[in-house]
């Protein structure tokens, strides 16, 4: 029975390792994919968490020196996800 062309070539690849070299350099690649992709999609979230807790700041701040209530700024400052 003969063997299909993926099969043969397939074959031949294992005996000379160049299947093994593929198979790594796929792997190698899905690993830098998933790294890369991770790190895009932290990056964003951290800026914006920390933009949010700088508008917190100030808006507590500008309230306690508006003359509001000291204890109300320190309320409002932990309703704020920290």
């Amino acid at each position: 029975m003969a063997m299909a062309g993926w099969q043969e070539r397939k074959k031949m690849e294992e005996r000379s390792g160049q299947r093994t070299r593929r198979m790594n350099q796929q792997e190698m690649e899905r690993r830098r994919c998933v790294e890369e992709e991770r790190r895009t999609k932290t990056k964003p979230r951290r800026f914006e968490e920390t933009e949010n807790r700088k508008k917190t700041k100030s808006r507590r701040s500008q309230s306690i020196e508006e003359g509001e209530d000291a204890e109300a700024g320190h309320i409002l400052g932990r309703t704020w996800p920290v």
